[in-house]
């Protein structure tokens, strides 16, 4: 059982079976049962599947690379071996954040 908010919690049933509705409670509050959710930067969900966390993933790496467009992409006082650390540092490393777990 992971939780997510005080009120949330996700159960991982055997596959091919629904999970059951918990009777978690927190301070005398019901956890509600989500499909999927954030956790430390990955989204988590019931069928295991990573379709969800890859395109999160692509879409900040794809977010980060825009917003040095007109920042570092288009300077023409900046050398190239720049350029392509900062490409290595922030674009790249974001798509890869987490995927080794």
């Amino acid at each position: 059982m992971i939780s997510l908010k005080k009120t949330e919690v996700m159960l991982q049933p055997r596959p091919g079976s629904s999970p059951p509705k918990p009777d978690v409670f927190v301070n005398n509050t019901p956890l509600n049962v989500v499909d999927k959710f954030c956790y430390l930067g990955s989204i988590l969900s019931q069928n295991a599947e990573i379709s969800d966390d890859i395109s999160r993933h692509s879409s900040a790496a794809s977010t980060a690379f825009g917003r040095l467009e007109s920042r570092l992409w288009k300077e023409r006082g900046v050398r190239l071996s720049t350029k392509v650390a900062v490409y290595k540092a922030v674009v790249v490393a974001t798509l890869l954040y987490g995927c080794e777990s």
